[in-house]
């Protein structure tokens, strides 16, 4: 059987027999290489990534391949991020060369994360160091870029879908929408000024200040007659949702008096009162409010404050500082909250909890975390990350299409994903962001691109 590709070139395509003849010597190869290895520890050391990768693409000659799905061209009612939804074979990350996890470890060298794995708090972590305070820039500029091809293209509609989990403030959230939605109403200095006024004056200090961060720079290519912008006929989603679940009751009360003040309210800012976990059920937060004096000491955005602030929750109902507060799987809080069509994607998900932000992960996987085209969450030492491993995560999230960086200040990414060193799993507070590179391919380049960037500076 012959398969003709150009007049000029005619490829023989092997019979099913001799793919496995052949597959079957270079298995032998492959695993005579491997005893080698195996007898020369310092050799398998540099090497075995190679190694793996040499046995997965002879597995792959084997086995035959599937198809993949079909491209197709997406209709005016397609969501505006241009996501794929699944219809565009992905690009898998290739596994870290041993000279690039070099390079890594050069980055973020692992002395002081195995030094302090014991006084996590001290943050002399290398990982801490570079990534407790992202510059998601790589989310800025992909945004910018659909915005101007957004613009260009009057007859298409186009929706935001973000969820913020653990909102605290909603400076990041506000940012989110504003990016999203690119409704110039979602501003931070006003959302600012109205969460003083919602606190009475008395709002936690954030460890990042993301409030004092320039905000996201809207464009506008339609004009009018005077030549100057015409913000009314900027192009604002007709379907624009950013929801904003805090558990924290004096920070979520706040956060909806703000919204109602500047009525974020009525163009897509959902505020939800909740928390988010593996599991539907309830919990306990510290019950201080605005209307009492205890908010003196539990101020609004206070972090540091998750689902075990209360201790256990049988003892918890008792007790009169603590607050029963709806929990919700992440899965059930899409069902019941997001008002946008199930098959519809969710742009962005945030995730800070305060130690439980994988326990969030594993009660979206089913419904939600497919639809996610990107991820942040925080890794700590706290809550279930206890006893749960940052290499689970990663392996979890590869398998639904994600990959995943360590989110760094100056815009610089690390990938995780096919490149995890063994001191990832020594718990200190860092960020990370995942990309799905099925859905939005364009964006996963951008990301692997900063990465092969990031390794070209010096440490």
């Amino acid at each position: 059987m012959t398969l003709t590709l150009k007049p000029k070139l005619t490829l023989t395509r092997p019979t099913r027999s001799r793919t496995i003849l052949v597959g079957a010597v270079t298995l032998c190869s492959v695993l005579t290489i491997l005893g080698v290895v195996h007898q020369h520890q310092s050799v398998w050391q540099d090497d075995h990534l190679q190694v793996l990768w040499l046995v997965e693409n002879v597995r792959n000659s084997i086995l035959p391949m599937p198809s993949p799905s079909p491209a197709r061209e997406l209709e005016p009612e397609d969501n505006h991020l241009n996501s794929n939804n699944g219809y565009t074979p992905e690009v898998l990350p290739h596994a870290c060369t041993s000279d690039q996890l070099d390079v890594i470890q050069r980055h973020l060298p692992s002395d002081a994360c195995l030094r302090t794995r014991t006084t996590p708090w001290k943050q002399m972590c290398s990982i801490t160091q570079n990534t407790k305070c992202p510059d998601a820039t790589w989310i800025d500029n992909y945004y910018h870029h659909h915005q101007q091809r957004q613009q260009n293209q009057p007859g298409r509609k186009f929706s935001f879908l973000g969820i913020s989990v653990g909102c605290n403030k909603a400076f990041d959230a506000v940012e989110a929408m504003r990016r999203g939605s690119r409704n110039p109403k979602f501003d931070k200095a006003a959302w600012r000024q109205a969460m003083q006024d919602a606190s009475g004056g008395q709002m936690a200090s954030g460890v990042c200040n993301q409030e004092l961060r320039e905000q996201f720079h809207l464009t506008n290519h339609n004009h009018s007659h005077s030549g100057r912008h015409n913000d009314s006929q900027r192009r604002i989603p007709e379907n624009a949702e950013m929801h904003c679940v805090e558990p924290m009751p004096v920070t979520a009360q706040a956060l909806q008096r703000a919204a109602q003040q500047l009525r974020y309210d009525t163009d897509g800012f959902i505020v939800t009162h909740a928390a988010i976990a593996k599991q539907s059920g309830s919990t306990y937060f510290p019950r201080a409010s605005l209307s009492s004096q205890a908010h003196m000491t539990v101020k609004v955005g206070s972090e540091n404050q998750g689902i075990d602030s209360c201790g256990d929750p049988n003892t918890a109902q008792t007790n009169p500082k603590c607050l029963k507060v709806p929990m919700y799987s992440l899965d059930e809080y899409a069902q019941k909250f997001i008002r946008r069509p199930p098959d519809d994607p969710i742009h962005i998900l945030s995730i800070d909890v305060e130690g439980y932000d994988y326990d969030v992960i594993l009660g979206g996987m089913n419904d939600t975390l497919p639809r996610v085209e990107y991820l942040e969450f925080e890794y700590n030492w706290m809550g279930s990350w206890k006893t749960q491993t940052l290499q689970d995560a990663i392996q979890k999230l590869d398998s639904l299409h994600f990959s995943c960086y360590w989110a760094g200040s100056r815009g610089r990414l690390w990938r995780i994903t096919n490149c995890f060193l063994d001191y990832y799993n020594v718990k200190h507070w860092s960020n990370v962001a995942c990309v799905n590179r099925r859905r939005v391919p364009q964006l996963a380049a951008d990301m692997e691109r900063i990465f092969e960037q990031t390794l070209l500076e010096t440490a």
